[in-house]
């Protein structure tokens, strides 16, 4: 470990949390994993990729809303002051939903395992990929069952410590098809090609 590194861990304990490991040994990843990322990572306490989004922002707006992964929540607060309702699910709780609004709602569960709500739009950003392949059909069946619009954010690169499934967006778009053909990449061409966005909003 660097001086600098054991300065920053150590003397100020602003350990990240984040250790780069093969992807074999990623599988056993848990919610305590995800909790220290949200207590001391900064970049998991400033990011969401949904931000960056305009579409989704025009899409949500009177709609109840579910972001999977919501994260830091900074999603989810400001799609709170347009959309009617907005859930936001993740199995990591962020001290950032302690001043949300009343019609932000926070439910700390296991997305395998959760019954979603049923809401107008279901959204992710940066979180997909975090999941088993094996898991990724029946998760993404209950997004599709739970929303009429479906809206997602997955990158497509190994981020080396803890994307579970890497494949190129046109393979996350066959597993979207798989359930309805109406589903489309946003971003079809040579851009972002490390980065697939997956939606069935007509446009």
């Amino acid at each position: 470990m660097g001086l600098k590194r054991y300065f920053q861990r150590v003397v100020l304990g602003k350990d990240d949390g984040v250790i780069k490991r093969p992807i074999e040994q990623r599988a056993e990843l848990d919610e305590n994993y995800y909790q220290g990322l949200h207590d001391k990572h900064s970049a998991y306490q400033a990011n969401n990729w949904l931000l960056d989004e305009p579409d989704l922002m025009q899409i949500i707006g009177g709609k109840t809303v579910m972001e999977l992964g919501c994260g830091n929540g900074r999603f989810t607060q400001i799609a709170g002051q347009t959309a009617k309702h907005v859930y936001g699910l993740d199995w990591a709780r962020s001290q950032l939903f302690d001043d949300s609004a009343d019609n932000v709602e926070f439910m700390q569960a296991d997305a395998l395992k959760a019954q979603f709500p049923k809401v107008d739009v279901a959204c992710s950003g940066d979180v997909l990929e975090h999941f088993k392949p094996e898991d990724v059909p029946g998760l993404l069946a209950k997004l599709h069952d739970c929303a009429s619009v479906n809206f997602h954010v997955i990158a497509c690169y190994d981020d080396k410590h803890s994307h579970l499934t890497v494949e190129p967006k046109e393979w996350w778009l066959a597993q979207f098809q798989k359930l309805d053909p109406a589903y489309r990449l946003l971003n079809a061409g040579s851009e972002k090609r490390q980065v697939a966005i997956v939606s069935n909003w007509a446009g």
